[in-house]
């Protein structure tokens, strides 16, 4: 987790109301009583730095204060509602592991729409031969390598119950510069059981991807689209390298796309908001708190504390934010 860099060390014009709502971040970030407090003020700051689409995140925080002095709380929940809605969707828990092979698949069991579950090996049987039979960020072959799907209507399902918050135009901006639409019954252009919508990785790439480590957008000055560079922690054992560039391929461009540059895109950037901000962490350890794994986040983070109160390491009640968070992971499924 970085610190937001000062009002000289941006882009922000002198006048802008951009630097208005920046300084009200350094403001919340300054003043923070909780640690949780500071991330949300780093995940508003680096929006306003980051986002493809910042005017909507600007009025947002701007209207977080009044007769000219900032409301903490309010500006607090603002981006608390970024973090549940726009970053933990995509934070897919380690428990969530697509079936292994074209053979084989553990859909069957667990009680989907058999037309589904047709319709999802089919795509993967086509990815792995788009792919050839390897994974895309090690280049290794394995049949038993798993597919990583990019983007589930269902994960952005959170977002609904945003709708009358102060950060759903915000989302919905920053979505729709991704090829999101509301009025698409499937969200984004490219349906769920298709090839845009695939990428063939391994198990532990896969981990990295889910868990926000790792992502990929294309090098500066590239117009090709299929085209990235591997970006997160280094030091994974069989994964590329960051800095790594590599080139997605298809032997039939017309019968097997690559894989879509929006979702790949909107990928990379929650994932370098989540860790810029160190909101990703964050999420972690509510996840793990929400499994009743508490004991496990105190262990690796003697200072976490979900509740807010003081009470390290103990299991005390339930508190208003992991409780806030359950509801916002699970409601909508």
């Amino acid at each position: 987790m970085t610190a937001l860099p000062t009002t000289l060390d941006t882009a922000l014009h002198v006048s802008s109301t951009s630097l208005m709502a920046y300084k009200l971040c350094l403001d919340l970030e300054r003043n923070a009583k909780t640690d949780r407090d500071t991330v949300y003020a780093r995940v508003l700051g680096c929006l306003m730095l980051l986002a493809p689409i910042s005017r909507e995140v600007t009025a947002a925080v701007n209207l977080c204060q009044a007769q000219g002095r900032a409301d903490w709380d309010l500006l607090s929940d603002l981006g608390r509602a970024f973090v549940y809605f726009l970053i933990a969707p995509f934070r897919k828990p380690e428990d969530i592991t697509p079936s292994l092979s074209p053979g084989w698949d553990s859909d069957t069991e667990s009680g989907y729409d058999e037309t589904a579950v047709k319709a999802r090996r089919e795509v993967k049987k086509q990815a792995y031969i788009r792919d050839g039979f390897r994974c895309v960020l090690s280049g290794y072959y394995d049949w038993d390598t798993p597919e990583h799907p990019s983007i589930n209507r269902e994960e952005l399902s959170r977002n609904d119950l945003a709708r009358n918050h102060p950060a759903h135009k915000s989302i919905l901006a920053i979505l729709q510069n991704f090829g999101y639409s509301a009025g698409n019954p499937q969200g984004f252009p490219y349906h769920y059981n298709s090839l845009q919508n695939v990428i063939t990785i391994c198990r532990t790439a896969q981990i990295c991807l889910n868990r926000l480590l790792l992502w990929l957008e294309p090098p500066q000055d590239s117009h090709d689209l299929n085209t990235c560079v591997v970006h997160g922690e280094g030091g994974i054992f069989g994964i590329y390298k960051p800095g790594t560039i590599f080139t997605f391929t298809t032997p039939d461009p017309v019968k097997l796309p690559t894989p879509s540059s929006q979702l790949i895109g909107l990928h990379a950037f929650v994932s370098k908001l989540a860790n810029l901000s160190g909101a990703r962490e964050l999420v972690d350890n509510l996840q793990l708190e929400m499994e009743g794994l508490g004991e496990l986040v105190r262990l690796r983070n003697p200072t976490w504390d979900v509740g807010g109160n003081g009470a390290q390491g103990e299991q005390g009640p339930v508190s208003a934010e992991l409780l806030s968070f359950a509801l916002s992971a699970r409601l909508t499924r």
